[in-house]
């Protein structure tokens, strides 16, 4: 939700409908995941666990031939 200082009727009932105002790809989504991953690395993640996210998103980007 753009913030612009106030609030109208349709925003207000949007988000207790739980309606998304702006939607995010599923790439996109994961790209946030990986980045999260990958500030986690050496901490609790490793970083070979995070190159198969990093070959998992690539592999969903390209689209199959035939």
């Amino acid at each position: 939700m753009k913030w612009t200082g106030k609030v109208i009727a349709l925003e207000v009932k949007n988000a207790f409908q739980g309606i998304a105002t702006a939607q995010k790809t599923l790439l996109v989504f994961f790209e946030e995941i990986m980045q999260e991953f990958q500030s986690r690395v050496g901490i609790d993640r490793k970083q070979s666990s995070y190159l198969q996210y990093v070959n998992t998103h690539k592999t969903s980007q390209t689209v199959p031939k035939g």
